[in-house]
């Protein structure tokens, strides 16, 4: 687990699960409604921010994410690759799996 937790939850709400699995957040930014497609550039800036804030404080984030996938496309073209430390979780059978980080090596290897 990163340093910091940030949770992005979006139209359900996961956080208490994130608590019991992974730990307390730093950071919930919660919409508890469907967003339009309009609103996603605006929650990736709001999201981009937050990740930006903490990975400069404590230099790495863990980053739970329960949101529409254009939304987390957009907020990874904002971070890009490599500029900060970023463990992502995936939900997956009832539970939150650290998902293996990528790299600049896997560009110029096949995984």
């Amino acid at each position: 687990m990163g340093d910091t937790i940030i949770v992005l939850q979006v139209a359900r709400e996961i956080v208490d699960d994130v608590r019991e699995q992974i730990g307390e957040p730093a950071e919930v930014i919660s919409y508890l409604k469907t967003l339009a497609p309009v609103e996603f550039p605006k929650v990736a800036v709001e999201v981009y921010k937050k990740i930006v804030k903490y990975a400069r404080e404590s230099g790495e984030v863990s980053l739970v994410l329960s949101c529409p996938i254009g939304l987390a496309f957009q907020i990874g073209q904002l971070i890009g690759l490599g500029k900060y430390r970023i463990q992502v979780y995936q939900y997956i059978f009832g539970k939150y799996l650290r998902i293996p980080p990528l790299t600049r090596y896997h560009l110029k290897h096949e995984g």
